[in-house]
């Protein structure tokens, strides 16, 4: 089988959203989760919510993407 174009999603990353900007664009479609997340710095964040199937434009071509919702620090 050949395919000349085509995604792949290995499930090697996560796509992460601060609560604040989740709360600004009005997202209130959340599913609870238990995850905790490690990031690179080493810390350990415990997610808020996920949103599932979020479409995501990019050009021409719509793709559906999950996101963790995380609180993040203004400051940081």
């Amino acid at each position: 089988m050949q395919m000349e174009r085509s995604l792949c999603d290995l499930g090697a990353s996560v796509s992460l959203m601060p609560l604040s900007l989740c709360k600004k664009l009005e997202l209130l479609d959340l599913k609870s989760t238990t995850m905790i997340i490690q990031l690179v710095d080493h810390t350990i964040r415990r997610s808020i919510d996920i949103m599932e199937d979020v479409p995501i434009q990019v050009g021409k071509c719509v793709i559906h993407c999950d996101f963790v919702i995380l609180y993040i620090d203004k400051n940081l």
